[in-house]
């Protein structure tokens, strides 16, 4: 049987030897591609209302209000290829062009809707990465479960087949609930690793985004302004996550990662890849 070889690009990306990591970079690249593809369904919708603002190129602007006994005159006039043909009174082609722009103008503030849905889905990533990664480490090295917590006869009981299994969800269950400070804690106090003092302050900085977006609908309050990049933009008093500031995040956050599992891999020098290789991770181009 031929040997398949991997493509030339697979070398060009750091994999890990994780599980972890891999659903963690495969979940990057997925946002990443979204990031490329996501607008097309926008832009589509965009052209066809361009289209139809060329159909109503009034050089008269505002024409005052309407009389009381005002009445909108609309008239078919014929058929025609792809659509039909109408005649219309100036004040209603008016308001028809100025109801198209303002779709036009809700259409291409979508993507700052997208943006803001991918920023929470990389944080998410990165958050169950660590997650995954301790999950994994602990059923590889239970020993590393000692601690001075305490379970009562009850727990020991109802779990006395699997205690490791039981231990192990208990510290994910509690990661779940951490704040990036904790968190980061809580690897150093584990495997001995520390961000440097640039990347936590950017992590910090990504996680208010991000409790901006999914815990407070994207408004701003006055006390967060100063706080927030200059790569984003407030309108109004609502966020607007900007492509540079989310490439910039999906940025941070892989380099964050990466640097993570290089620890994990010089630290724990046995840990090879899980039981499963048959995962076919994909690759941005």
């Amino acid at each position: 049987m031929a040997r398949i070889k991997w493509p030339s690009l697979r070398k060009k990306i750091f994999w890990g030897r994780s599980l972890a990591y891999r659903e963690f970079l495969i979940n990057l690249l997925k946002s990443e591609n979204l990031i490329k593809m996501g607008l097309s369904g926008i832009d589509v919708e965009v052209k066809k209302i361009d289209g139809l603002l060329k159909k109503f190129q009034i050089n008269k602007g505002k024409i005052g209000w309407a009389p009381k006994d005002y009445e909108p005159f609309v008239k078919k006039l014929c058929r025609i290829k792809g659509g039909l043909r109408f005649q219309l009174d100036l004040r209603t082609a008016l308001f028809i062009r100025k109801s198209l722009e303002s779709k036009q103008k809700r259409q291409c503030a979508l993507r700052f809707d997208l943006y803001s849905i991918l920023a929470v889905a990389i944080w998410g990533a990165f958050e169950t990465y660590f997650i995954m990664l301790f999950e994994e480490l602990y059923r590889r090295k239970p020993e590393l479960l000692k601690s001075g917590e305490l379970v009562t006869y009850e727990e020991a009981i109802a779990h006395c087949n699997d205690v490791v299994s039981y231990l192990t969800q208990k510290q994910t269950e509690r990661m779940g609930h951490f704040t990036p400070k904790e968190m980061l804690k809580y690897v150093a106090d584990r495997v001995n690793f520390c961000f440097s003092d640039s990347k936590e302050k950017r992590l910090y900085e990504l996680y208010l985004i991000r409790n901006i977006i999914a815990h407070n609908m994207g408004i701003v309050q006055a006390s967060f302004r100063d706080k927030l990049p200059s790569s984003v933009t407030v309108k109004g008093n609502r966020l607007r996550i900007t492509k540079v500031f989310l490439d910039s995040m999906l940025d941070i956050i892989k380099k964050c990662g990466r640097d993570v599992e290089k620890h994990m891999m010089k630290k724990f020098s046995w840990w090879k890849l899980g039981d499963s290789r048959t995962w076919l991770g994909w690759v941005s181009t």
